[in-house]
C-alpha cells in the first residue's frame, strides 16, 4: 500500500495511536520519547514491538532496546515517567473511538473507513482523487 499509494503522491500517510491492548499504551508512549531523540527511532520501536513477544510482555524490554539502538537513556527514561506524550495518545485513541475504529490496522480515506484489503483502499483512494 506504501508503494503504491503513498510512494507515487496519490495518498498521504498518517500514523496515529491506538491503544486499546494491555501495554500498547506504554508502547506508544515508548515510540514517542523514541521519536523525540531521533525519527527512525518511532518506527525501530514500532517494528521491534509488532514483531517481539519480549518487547511486548515486558516493559524493562523497551529499556533495554532503548539502549540498543543508541538513544540517551536518561533522556528516555525522564520522558516516559513524565508521560510527555501521553495526553496526545489518549486523545488520539478517543478521536479513534469516536470515528468508529474498533480494531487495527484501520485505514481512512477522507475521513470515511476504506476497509482492510488493498483493492478497497486503493479504490477508496482512486474515488477520492479528482
Amino acid at each position: 500500500m506504501i508503494e503504491q499509494l503513498v510512494r507515487t503522491g496519490q495518498a498521504r500517510f498518517e500514523f496515529r495511536h491506538y491503544p486499546a491492548h494491555t501495554n500498547s499504551g506504554f508502547a506508544a508512549e515508548a515510540m514517542e520519547c523514541a521519536a523525540d531523540q531521533s525519527g527512525n527511532a518511532f518506527w525501530q520501536f514500532h517494528d521491534e514491538y509488532m514483531t517481539s513477544d519480549a518487547m511486548r510482555g515486558s516493559r524493562s524490554r523497551a529499556f533495554e532496546y532503548a539502549e540498543e539502538i543508541g538513544l540517551d537513556d536518561d533522556q528516555f527514561l525522564q520522558c516516559m515517567v513524565e508521560g510527555t506524550h501521553r495526553d496526545r495518545i489518549d486523545e488520539e485513541f478517543s478521536a479513534a473511538r469516536s470515528a468508529g475504529v474498533g480494531f487495527t490496522p484501520t485505514v481512512f480515506v477522507n475521513e470515511k473507513n476504506a476497509g482492510t484489503r488493498l483493492s478497497s483502499i486503493t479504490a477508496a483512494v482512486e474515488n477520492a482523487t479528482p
